[in-house]
């Protein structure tokens, strides 16, 4: 379990610290109580030893990724999830499952609860981010995007995002 860490050496900024503390978050909000899923505790020891390698931003944005695949909730980033087309346009946030919805079947499914719509920048930037490349630039909304996803697909609430999406936004 995260009480059983070894000790890591602090990051040296406070957004790298709020950082730390959101991955911290995600794995005690998300994993079952003594749960003994190795494959997530690995994924948590390496965000926390590699804290430093990329912005905040992306690197959350990567972890989000990777903990909600490893947990069996992969996002599509690429297609939508009705209709499978590739994204053009806008694509907007389904609340039920791991991903996206073009508008066209987000205006013809009247009964879906969807989220937020964004834009295809920040989205392709998403799937780049999914495919370990790097994006062409760091959005704050991605964060975001993906914590409420992953929030949705768990039905959980990370006590510790509204701080540190404040924070990475602030420049």
């Amino acid at each position: 379990s995260a009480t059983h860490c070894r000790a890591l050496t602090p990051p040296c900024d406070l957004n790298r610290r709020l950082t730390a503390t959101l991955i911290l978050d995600t794995y005690r909000t998300c994993t079952p109580p003594h749960h003994a899923e190795v494959a997530l505790y690995q994924l948590l020891e390496r965000a926390l030893d590699h804290l430093e390698a990329l912005d905040p931003t992306i690197y959350l944005v990567r972890f989000f990724i990777r903990f909600m695949s490893l947990s069996g909730f992969a996002p599509q980033l690429q297609r939508c999830l009705v209709c499978s087309e590739v994204f053009s346009g806008k694509a907007c946030r389904l609340h039920e499952e791991a991903g996206f919805v073009c508008q066209r079947c987000a205006a013809e499914q009247a009964a879906m609860r969807l989220g937020e719509t964004l834009e295809l920048p920040v989205l392709k930037d998403l799937a780049l981010i999914q495919q370990r490349k790097q994006p062409l630039e760091p959005h704050p909304q991605m964060v975001t995007t993906m914590r409420r996803l992953l929030e949705s697909c768990f039905d959980k609430e990370l006590k510790s995002a509204p701080i540190v999406e404040e924070a990475l936004a602030t420049p």
